[in-house]
């Protein structure tokens, strides 16, 4: 089975990284364009030369160099390469909600166990706590699910809690399979002080956008005020350098976890096919 870096790698891989289909409505605009993720790289690139480190300045010029679809750096911290690997989920994507006769879920999950305090994440593993204990539920409750782990910055306006990192993830899975086992698979996520609803689930709509989002490339810090939602910010300064490193150690390949679902490539095209398990 070929990984996404596999995929974006070889001849079929070009397209990803360029313009037109697929394409989609999300909040604040359109589908990013490829001139969008390349003016990101570069100001991440400029971020990373700024904070002078020599290990900043080797991950600058993997993104500096990042600017030919024949030759990506496929780096996990590349927003580029990130928008190339959405894409391809995207289309790869798009016969499954067909084929399962519309009738799938899009689930949102946190775990507190897996939150990482700022300033923790140089050495800790951004996603192996949450992917172990989600591939744990998945294979015990033979739930078959295509899954996608994104993070965000968490803090409270008053300081109500520490400011941390929280992975998340973003699955899609067949109603009737998540359906008869919802109870048992909420409760392997439970709720806590910082979540109360660790599990949002809701009937996917078939919008290219839901399926986008289990590989986004934006990433927010989420700010916590009193009886209201958490407003997004952008991530900047040294924040910003810790997630790009984080994502750098973690890669492409690992932002993705198939369950009952094979990534295929052939007779020049790529598609989830559900598999055995």
């Amino acid at each position: 089975m070929p990984s996404i870096t596999d995929i974006l790698r070889s001849t079929q891989g070009g397209r990803y990284f360029n313009d037109g289909p697929p394409t989609w409505s999300q909040r604040g605009g359109g589908s990013k364009t490829k001139e969008a993720a390349e003016r990101e790289s570069d100001h991440l690139a400029k971020a990373l030369r700024r904070d002078g480190e020599d290990d900043a300045l080797e991950l600058a010029d993997v993104l500096y160099g990042c600017m030919r679809p024949d030759d990506p750096c496929l780096d996990g911290a590349c927003p580029i390469c990130g928008r190339a690997a959405q894409r391809l989920l995207v289309h790869a994507c798009q016969p499954v909600y067909r084929e399962h006769r519309k009738n799938m879920f899009a689930v949102n999950i946190i775990w507190g166990n897996a939150a990482i305090d700022y300033g923790d994440l140089d050495g800790q593993p951004l996603f192996r706590p949450l992917r172990a204990h989600l591939t744990s539920a998945l294979a015990d409750l033979r739930i078959p699910a295509i899954v996608g782990f994104d993070v965000s910055a968490n803090e409270h306006e008053n300081g109500a809690f520490n400011g941390h990192w929280m992975p998340h993830a973003w699955m899609l899975v067949p109603g009737r399979e998540i359906e008869l086992v919802e109870m048992r698979f909420r409760r392997r996520f439970p709720p806590d002080d910082l979540t109360r609803f660790p599990v949002v689930m809701k009937k996917f709509d078939g919008n290219f956008a839901g399926i986008a989002y289990a590989l986004k490339s934006d990433f927010y810090r989420r700010i916590s005020i009193e009886f209201d939602k958490p407003r997004n910010r952008p991530i900047w300064r040294e924040k910003r350098i810790e997630l790009a490193f984080a994502l750098h150690r973690e890669g492409l390949n690992r932002r993705l976890l198939l369950h009952g679902f094979d990534l295929v490539a052939r007779r020049g095209d790529v598609r989830m096919e559900r598999v055995d398990f």
